[in-house]
């Protein structure tokens, strides 16, 4: 019994230098100036969508024929569209969309491949092998591919889109998670834990997951760009979010047939995306390094 309070205690004395490394994580992320400067791009694009009724003076939705194809001016600083709206207003609200998009779209591939992928880590034999052979079938096919063939099976919108790109994204997620609680599942703390008579899911929760959230974070960062892109692919082949919400996919989508006359419709949402996605894997690429214990100086 006292072997076990150590154990504990030697768990609880890891916990309290994880906290203190915060700062050094911090400012190893900080060393790296381009996952700097994607914190920096991605805060900016946050408060704009935050604050797109404060920046944006025209309505997202609103048509105004008279005004159609403009181009970039003082009045309307990315120009109009074919039926009038301001496409610097709907690039702005479009953020919105994207990102909640990108957000949920990766919590449902989290949650769900995350929980397979403790369960399969966790327990191992006939179940880990059922799991990850279902994992191996979904790996098999393109995840777009998947997504696009989940949409058409049920229907275009925002949720079955959203629960498509998940369920295509899952895989990743699984793996990731099983690798890490391959690591740990042996380790002295989770053994006392056992022998403490713990629940399996509360050693999952409250023991195992707290030691793998490095790599999570790290692959959540760079699974909201991915997300993004794959609602933008969507929502550009009629497939995902119907108009007129404002999304950067559609936009591209609508301003497609105008590329030779009047680019600038497809140009601003096309830098929308991608300036986006670039922040997001800026910020990943900084975190990997920030998180790995072998990049300590």
């Amino acid at each position: 019994m006292q072997e076990q309070v150590k154990q504990v205690a030697a768990q609880e004395t890891v916990i309290y230098k994880k906290r203190r490394q915060l700062p050094d994580i911090w400012h190893r992320f900080c060393k790296n100036k381009r996952a700097v400067c994607g914190l920096v791009i991605m805060i900016l694009i946050v408060l704009a969508g935050i604050f797109a009724p404060v920046i944006c003076q025209y309505d997202p939705i609103q048509q105004n024929l008279r005004e159609a194809y403009q181009t970039p001016s003082l009045a309307h600083w990315f120009g109009t569209d074919s039926i009038g709206r301001d496409l610097f207003t709907r690039v702005v609200y479009g953020i919105r969309t994207s990102l909640l998009c990108g957000i949920i779209a990766v919590t449902i591939s989290l949650v769900i491949g995350g929980t397979l992928g403790a369960i399969a880590g966790y327990y191992g034999g006939k179940v880990d092998n059922v799991i990850m052979r279902f994992m191996d079938i979904l790996l098999a096919i393109p995840s777009l591919l998947l997504a696009i063939s989940m949409v058409a099976a049920l229907g275009g919108g925002m949720i079955n889109m959203l629960f498509a790109i998940g369920f295509s994204s899952m895989p990743t997620y699984c793996r990731t998670l099983r690798g890490e609680i391959l690591k740990i599942r042996k380790t002295d703390f989770v053994e006392a834990a056992k022998a403490a008579g713990a629940k399996d899911s509360w050693i999952i929760i409250k023991h195992i997951i707290p030691n793998c959230l490095a790599p999570i974070i790290v692959r959540v960062t760079m699974g909201v760009a991915s997300a993004i892109l794959f609602c933008a692919s969507l929502s550009f082949i009629g497939l995902g979010i119907a108009p007129p919400t404002p999304e950067w996919g559609q936009m591209l989508s609508f301003g497609r047939d105008f590329i030779r006359t009047y680019p600038h419709m497809s140009t601003f949402p096309g830098l929308a995306i991608m300036v986006t996605v670039f922040s997001l894997n800026m910020m990943g690429d900084g975190l990997r390094d920030a998180l790995d214990p072998k990049m300590k100086t």
